[in-house]
């Protein structure tokens, strides 16, 4: 339980985050293992978490959902038994069923409009934005304002993705996350755990930019445009601007590059002694993540 209780109190500021961004909205926990629990230390082993979990949250966070079966502020579920995965469902449900801010009728026009985009995933990972309003036309929905805020309310449900920060992100649709996911993984990775083919990289002439990005995680254009290709090149650089992935990194009219934080290396070493002011920042007012970046 030691470890336990030093694990929660170092995850306690998600908490603060979670608060911040959504301060109406109910939250469910869920503790994993719970059979390696009972079976050590019993129901009480489940009553000590919790009690962890009520001294740091108090009264400060109201919406969290309690299990009132076992009176206990998370739900204890083993994934490998499947034990307990039948109540976090309808606790999930009864939780949608009493949110009213998802109380929003929208027209038959709409459903179809969502329904002919989500069939796309088959086959699709994105759409433009033109081919989009196409299916809109077709479901019915012709005006563009109207085009517009029924993306904006699937974007907002999380059944798809549309940035629209600039036109280039706008332009693109995202209709399947992974493949997000996939594009981004291909800058952002362990690159001792996923290497590049480097007899290709090597005929390209990138070896150098290669070595840039997971030495000194600085990217230039042509490596981006190597992992992306040119097709949604722009759209990927001005997504990793905007979610603070990425910086544009110009010295000296030198050739274009950009500087990705999340490969920065965690420990540098110094010959020689730091000269300069040194400080240490302290805060709580920035989401996680946010100032690292």
């Amino acid at each position: 339980m030691a470890f336990c209780g030093s694990y929660l109190r170092k995850a306690f500021p998600k908490f603060s985050s979670t608060r911040r961004h959504a301060p109406t909205s109910s939250l469910v926990m869920v503790g994993t293992f719970s059979t390696n629990i009972l079976q050590q230390e019993g129901f009480n082993g489940l009553k000590a978490i919790d009690g962890i979990l009520r001294e740091l949250l108090k009264e400060s966070f109201p919406q969290v959902f309690v299990n009132k079966k076992d009176d206990l502020l998370f739900f204890a579920i083993d994934n490998s038994e499947s034990t307990g995965l039948a109540t976090v469902r309808s606790a999930i449900e009864e939780v949608v069923r009493n949110d009213t801010s998802i109380y929003v009728q929208v027209s038959i026009r709409w459903l179809n409009f969502l329904d002919t985009i989500l069939k796309k995933r088959t086959s699709d990972g994105y759409l433009n934005l033109s081919a989009v309003k196409l299916l809109a036309t077709d479901a019915g929905i012709t005006g563009t304002l109207e085009q517009e805020e029924a993306l904006k309310l699937f974007h907002e449900r999380g059944m798809i993705i549309h940035l629209t920060a600039t036109q280039v992100l706008k332009n693109i649709i995202t209709i399947k996350p992974q493949w997000l996911i996939d594009n981004l993984s291909k800058v952002i990775r362990d690159g001792q755990l996923h290497q590049f083919d480097m007899e290709e990289i090597k005929k390209l002439g990138l070896e150098k930019d290669v070595r840039m990005v997971f030495e000194h995680a600085k990217a230039s254009y042509d490596f981006f445009e190597y992992v992306w290709g040119k097709v949604n090149l722009d759209f990927f650089l001005d997504l990793m601007r905007q979610t603070m992935l990425l910086s544009d990194w110009d010295v000296s009219n030198q050739q274009q590059s950009f500087l990705i934080p999340s490969l920065i290396q965690d420990k540098f070493e110094y010959t020689k002694g730091i000269v300069g002011i040194r400080c240490i920042f302290e805060f709580d007012f920035l989401p996680l993540g946010v100032f690292q970046r």
